[in-house]
């Protein structure tokens, strides 16, 4: 801009041309022609932030997935390890049970051994008791007196 009268306004342009235009026709945002080389560097520059922000994003999604993947075959591993345990502990429980069923029957076993030991003594004893005086005689006693 050189100068300015009423409505018009003197402006010189980039190849030293001298003009009067309608001040109203003046804009102060730079032309087109400026903005484009400018926009276009912006818009390559753009460009690549997004396929780097796109590559990154990409990683990210292949790394959540393959650790979902693993997450998914250690559970599934684990809940295999579970069910197996189960199984295990339930055959653990089913022999303890054998084994306490058989040592409740060994328990009554001796029991009834030692009823049995005890009868024949008492039968025996009994027997000796009752009979034996039967057999031997009896002493007379002599009364001293």
């Amino acid at each position: 801009v050189l100068g300015q009268e009423g409505k018009y306004t003197l402006i010189r342009d980039n190849k030293n041309r001298e003009a009067w235009i309608l001040t109203s026709e003046l804009s102060s945002t730079p032309s087109s022609r400026e903005e484009n080389p400018k926009l276009k560097a912006q818009v390559q520059e753009l460009t690549l932030k997004l396929n780097r922000v796109d590559s990154d994003w990409q990683q990210r999604t292949n790394e959540i997935q393959r650790r979902s993947k693993q997450a998914e075959q250690q559970s599934s591993e684990l809940l295999e390890q579970n069910s197996q345990l189960k199984r295990e502990l339930e055959m653990t429980k089913n022999k303890n049970r054998d084994l306490e069923a058989m040592l409740d029957a060994n328990k009554r076993e001796i029991a009834i051994q030692w009823f049995i030991y005890g009868g024949s003594v008492l039968g025996v004893g009994l027997l000796i008791g009752l009979v034996l005086p039967h057999i031997l005689p009896r002493r007379k006693r002599r009364d001293s007196w």
